[in-house]
């Protein structure tokens, strides 16, 4: 039977396949990461989304590990707007909340058997890295194709990740490039079609933290570049 999973645990297991981790030198799979973090949290009841921040809500449902760091880290912040979110989860000096979200989305993906949790290093110079199990991946890869397949409108969360793993380039080597060409073409035409969908807000959301990301980083630049290619096709 297969486990469900989050859009963010998903993606996590994806972005961490080749080197057990995400790193903070990477700001656009930071930026994809806390994007979907933050969506669930809105989803929970915990947030919502203004014009240049978020707002606090009062919800009650149980929070997984990971989305409770991140609560915690945005009632700590002195400003929640995108800009210094972004900022506060974007620092290649030290990574500290980056690093403190993955390891509760590790942990948990740990525990209950989705990935395997390593420690490598000597003495006090160790790092942790969670290599995601490759049934699951293949699963999970096998969804998306299922997804590009059915006629039926893409649902929210399933269209979401496609757009995250996109943007990263991180959609599963499984997939043939004329698969990925003919969702990356239905979901710009969903998109398009109803700008005030949840799934074309989170689109432009996401996309919002990367051109943040793009002004302070050359690898954020990188992907605005990308972007110009891949929208040109």
């Amino acid at each position: 039977m297969t486990e469900q999973r989050t859009v963010t645990e998903t993606y996590f297991l994806f972005a961490a396949e080749k080197k057990g981790k995400i790193s903070g030198s990477d700001p656009v799979r930071t930026m994809c990461l806390l994007t979907a973090a933050l969506y669930e949290l809105s989803a929970a009841g915990y947030l919502e989304f203004r014009e240049n921040e978020v707002s606090p809500l009062n919800g009650s449902a149980t929070l997984p590990a990971y989305l409770a760091q991140v609560r915690k880290r945005l009632r700590e912040m002195s400003s929640m707007e995108y800009k210094e979110i972004m900022r506060d989860y974007n620092n290649g000096w030290t990574d500290y909340h980056l690093n403190r979200l993955t390891m509760a989305l590790g942990d948990d993906l740990a525990g209950r058997g989705l990935a395997t949790k390593a420690k490598l290093g000597v003495l006090l110079n160790t790092r942790t890295y969670f290599i995601p199990r490759r049934d699951v991946l293949a699963e999970a890869a096998d969804s998306l194709r299922d997804a590009v397949a059915s006629p039926d409108p893409l649902p929210t969360e399933t269209g979401f990740l496609w757009l995250l793993l996109e943007k990263s380039e991180l959609l599963p080597a499984a997939l043939t490039e004329e698969e990925k060409l003919r969702m990356s073409r239905r979901l710009r035409l969903q998109c398009d079609q109803d700008p005030e969908s949840e799934l074309a807000k989170l689109d432009a959301l996401t996309e919002r933290f990367l051109s943040l990301s793009s002004s302070h980083t050359y690898e954020g630049t990188q992907y605005l570049k990308q972007k110009q290619k891949r929208s040109s096709r």
